[in-house]
């Protein structure tokens, strides 16, 4: 059966129709209706247009003059970076090299060095007024024999004897370098070097100086050659014969008693010092540490033999 209205004319043909829908009200259906298709979503009516496709516009490289210039500051900054390092590593090569040069210069004693001796730069703050107090300690030392031997040589004047004098004379020669050598110049070494078995030495050589200025200070007659000293004794069979040389002697005497005092003092600080910073656990180490050096020695010793 035929269809009656298929020779009807379309409707939505019309022009009066197709005004509108081609009119801008329509525009805002094609943002929602698809690209294909009329608004019944098949042929027939107006045709809708895609919404336009947004393109993103590539970013444009800088020119090639820009690129050039910034490589060129980068360059450049690297240039200088590696400059610098360069100078830096000569300049700490030249220091090192100096420091490796330099010697250190004798400075004591002040009229003829021959050491080098400085207390502030070598010793560490906390053991430092220790050490300065047994350097004036051997300075008092020092003192105290060279007048001594002054004051012997003028009591020669009054009561020559000749022995006394050259038992003075080599206390000046051998109590300066001696003194240094047995006991400050082992507290110096101990103190720069924190070394328990030096600091022994020290104690062993500083009572023999203790004991020294002592025996010296009292002057007991008949026990060595008491009339080289300007002790208590001394002093008072002086007196008898020049009242002059007696006041002499009585400096003397209150020389070597100061040292005495003094060196006690000393020694009380050494000890404290020692003891504070674990020198007896560092002497037992190190005495341990010693004792098998010698056994490892003997050992090899042995088997080489063998």
């Amino acid at each position: 059966m035929s269809n009656p209205f298929s020779h009807e004319p379309n409707p939505f043909a019309d022009p009066a129709v197709t005004v509108h829908t081609d009119s801008a009200d329509q525009e805002g259906y094609n943002d929602v209706l698809p690209a294909t298709g009329n608004a019944w979503g098949q042929g027939g009516g107006g045709a809708w247009s895609a919404p336009p496709v947004i393109q993103e516009t590539p970013e444009r490289d800088p020119p090639s003059s820009d690129v050039s210039a910034e490589q060129k500051v980068r360059a450049a900054r690297e240039a200088e970076l590696k400059r610098r390092e360069t100078d830096l590593v000569q300049r700490e090569r030249q220091l090192n090299q100096r420091a490796g040069s330099m010697k250190l210069q004798n400075n004591w004693p002040p009229f003829r060095p021959i050491l080098y001796h400085d207390i502030d730069a070598e010793i560490p703050d906390v053991l430092r007024l220790t050490v300065k107090w047994g350097y004036w300690s051997y300075l008092l030392f020092v003192a105290t024999v060279v007048y001594n031997f002054v004051a012997i040589s003028l009591s020669l004047v009054e009561d020559p004897d000749v022995l006394a004098w050259v038992f003075a004379a080599i206390y000046l020669v051998t109590g300066i370098p001696g003194a240094w050598v047995l006991w400050y110049g082992r507290l110096y070494n101990a103190a720069k070097n924190d070394r328990a078995f030096t600091f022994m030495c020290f104690f062993i050589g500083y009572l023999a100086h203790i004991a020294f200025c002592i025996l010296a200070a009292i002057a007991i007659p008949k026990l060595g050659e008491s009339k080289s000293f300007c002790g208590l004794i001394r002093t008072l069979e002086i007196f008898k014969k020049a009242t002059w040389i007696g006041v002499l002697f009585l400096i003397g005497f209150a020389g070597w008693v100061a040292n005495a005092v003094i060196s006690i003092y000393v020694w009380q600080q050494v000890m404290r010092d020692f003891r504070g910073r674990g020198g007896p656990t560092q002497l037992r180490n190190q005495t341990e540490a010693a004792a098998g050096r010698v056994a490892m020695n003997a050992a090899v010793h042995q088997a080489t033999r063998a």
